[in-house]
């Protein structure tokens, strides 16, 4: 070995653009629009990689988390897993 450490994750970071009091749907909907053009290409690239639609929430509160079956059929045809992380903090830090 080299002594150099191999990057073990990469990752593409898209934020759907929307405001932060939309609903967690509203916002995968607006995600799943823009990767539709690359739906192929992630499926064929989930045959090697691991595939991971992730959400991560910040809220004062505990949040609604809700997704539409349409949503759910879209995410497993890009051949993605789906990850909520949902951090609690206080009103100040958002």
């Amino acid at each position: 070995m080299s002594g150099k450490v191999a990057h073990r994750h990469d990752a593409w970071i898209f934020e759907s653009g929307l405001c932060r009091e939309d609903k967690l749907c509203n916002h995968v909907d607006c995600l799943l629009k823009r990767l539709a053009p690359y739906a192929q290409r992630v499926k064929a690239a989930s045959n090697v990689l691991d595939i991971m639609f992730s959400c991560v929430i910040y809220s004062d509160s505990i949040p609604e988390i809700f997704f539409e079956k349409s949503q759910v059929a879209k995410i497993a045809l890009l051949g993605a897993d789906l990850d909520v992380d949902i951090y609690i903090v206080s009103s100040d830090h958002l």
